[in-house]
């Protein structure tokens, strides 16, 4: 029987060996479908004649339907097979046996049973596993080419409709494809039946009007394409080796190339592709821009900082520049990006100051010219004559206030802060200055021979207000100096300070 199967016989009729098994697999390997089920039927025919059972020997023949992968399990599974049904002939011819010929029946009945229920486990075992990776399935061939397996007739037909439907997206207009499609059933592997979008691909390969093309795309949109994706990349080479820089040249849109099912009418020739990207339409940009970035360099003026200090000797409002301001100087590093040549945009990327910058002082007064409460001297000379009475042109009259003498022209200062109420000559006074100081006092001022104020205006105290003259009812330079309290003339060195 082995030798119908397989065309030789192992070395032990009787015996089936691990060694064996490895030549017996490469041999099923190279069995045809056709040759591959002739040798499970007769193997079949020879367990029965062997006295096996009707079942056992048609499990045995069953398993000429398994698919290829599994051949060399099953004539593997086959020969063990005739090698038990040699060992039973054999026990059957007496062999090495030593028995009754009642006890070689029974001898026989019982390795008949056992060897029926062991292989039908194992012949069960290998439909199980069989059952379990593969199953009948539907090929489908499109014109004539198969392009996979499904699990039903539903799922090409719901592809059909699908795929028309891409088509027409794709071509842009309504589609409807109509196949030559023919379905044949198949043991199949499980992993290779295909759900709709497994064979989706093979039907939009057949519409005529689409393929699978190398599409350019511009911010995602398709601009043209070609057969081999080298093709655009010599268009897009050739673009941006019209822009000589030392700096980087790249496209200033978002390009990509990509292998995709698109329609043929997409299809562009180089020189086509070309003026398609690089038009300028009027008052516009073009499809594809060429944009160049440059690393520079510059130096730039750092403008200086005006910082401004409280002075309380000046007037407020008053002003001292007390240090001259100067630029400095930085070196600015940046990047300048034109797009097409033009529209330059610089952004500064950081800057190293070679020169810094001088700060400009400027002194802001601070001083008011309000009254303080206190008087000082307005002139530090020589008293020459003081409140009271005193002898004057030979005869006796009261004096109101205190004459300083000093040179003519010698600055005359605000003994408070006030407003002036008077600047002009007075009878017996000459040239004169009184200050309201708004608290209830005045001071007044004679005998000048030049006035700095005028009516009305604010004066702080010690501010130059006049000059020391001999004018008015005088008899030498000097100025005449009072301090009235509510309309009323005090002696001034009871509230003078220094």
């Amino acid at each position: 029987m082995a030798q119908t199967v397989l065309g030789r016989l192992p070395s032990r009729p009787y015996a089936f060996t691990g060694p064996t098994v490895d030549p017996i697999c490469r041999e099923a390997s190279r069995l045809t479908a056709r040759r591959y089920r002739l040798a499970c039927r007769r193997a079949g025919r020879e367990l029965v004649r062997a006295g096996f059972s009707r079942v056992f020997a048609a499990l045995v023949s069953a398993l000429s339907l398994t698919a290829a992968p599994f051949r060399a399990v099953s004539v593997a599974l086959v020969y063990l097979t005739a090698g038990c049904a040699a060992r039973v002939r054999y026990a059957d011819r007496g062999g090495s046996f030593a028995l009754t010929p009642s006890e070689a029946a029974a001898r026989r009945k019982l390795n008949h049973a056992r060897v029926n229920t062991a292989l039908a486990f194992l012949v069960a075992g290998v439909l199980i596993f069989a059952a379990s990776i593969y199953r009948v399935g539907l090929e489908v061939i499109l014109d004539g080419e198969s392009i996979g397996y499904v699990s039903s007739q539903s799922v090409v037909e719901d592809t059909i409709a699908a795929v028309s439907e891409r088509a027409g997206e794709i071509l842009g207009r309504p589609f409807t494809i109509s196949p030559d499609v023919i379905y044949q059933f198949s043991v199949v592997n499980k992993s290779k039946i295909y759900d709709s979008e497994g064979i989706e691909a093979g039907l939009l390969s057949s519409v005529p009007d689409i393929d699978r093309l190398s599409v350019l795309l511009v911010d995602g949109e398709p601009v043209g394409a070609a057969w081999s994706p080298s093709e655009i990349h010599s268009v897009l080479d050739q673009i941006l080796a019209n822009y000589t820089s030392d700096g980087q040249v790249s496209f200033y849109q978002n390009v990509s190339i990509q292998s995709q099912l698109a329609p043929v009418s997409l299809l562009r020739a180089p020189e086509q592709m070309t003026a398609a990207l690089t038009h300028r339409p009027a008052d516009g940009k073009p499809l594809l821009s060429v944009q160049v970035v440059e690393h520079i360099s510059y130096l730039q003026a750092v403008p200086y900082q005006t910082e401004r200090v409280d002075d309380p000797g000046l007037w407020l409002g008053e002003t001292k520049q007390l240090t001259d301001g100067a630029d400095g100087e930085a070196r600015v590093m940046a990047t300048q990006t034109f797009i097409d040549g033009y529209e330059p945009v610089t952004e500064i990327t950081g800057s190293l100051t070679v020169t810094p910058p001088v700060t400009e002082v400027i002194a802001v007064g601070t001083r008011t010219r309000d009254a303080t409460g206190t008087f000082l001297r307005p002139y530090h000379g020589k008293i020459s004559s003081r409140y009271g009475t005193r002898k004057l042109f030979g005869r006796y009259e009261m004096h109101y206030g205190v004459d300083f003498s000093g040179p003519r022209g010698d600055p005359i200062s605000a003994s408070d802060g006030g407003v002036v109420v008077f600047a002009g000559t007075k009878p017996g006074y000459g040239l004169c200055v009184i200050i309201d100081h708004e608290n209830g006092y005045k001071t007044v001022y004679g005998h000048c021979s030049k006035l700095h104020v005028t009516v009305n205006q604010r004066v702080g105290q010690n501010e130059h207000i006049a000059n020391i003259g001999s004018t008015g009812r005088s008899t030498g330079n000097h100025v005449h100096f009072e301090i009235q309290v509510n309309g009323v003339a005090k002696n001034p060195m009871n509230y003078l300070g220094g």
